[in-house]
């Protein structure tokens, strides 16, 4: 899958472990889809860069296609070998609320 020439990413809140009695922790699928239709879903406690590092910084060379959230957009910046594409359906939405206007 790390071989792909794209490869899209998503990071999904989910509620796993006991907080306290009665409350829940939040952390995160992190899914990944690759060229050949396959999908992995890796977890991390938190929605921090450094599992974007852990995941993709030594093995993947390529287009990461995700969301807006800006961690993704810092985190190919920093590595030659990725290139960041947004979602056409995250960007449509800002032409969607736009055309009230």
């Amino acid at each position: 899958m790390l071989t792909s020439d794209v490869l899209a990413m998503d990071e999904t809140p989910i509620k796993a472990g006991r907080k306290a009695k009665g409350k829940m922790r939040e952390a995160y699928f992190w899914p990944l889809y690759g060229d050949a239709e396959e999908i992995s879903f890796t977890y991390a406690a938190t929605r921090a860069r450094a599992h974007i590092e852990a995941t993709l910084a030594e093995h993947f060379a390529g287009v990461l296609l995700t969301d807006g959230y800006a961690t993704y957009a810092r985190f190919a910046e920093a590595r030659a070998p990725i290139t960041h594409a947004q979602c056409w359906a995250h960007t449509r939405r800002g032409f969607e609320r736009a055309l009230d206007s």
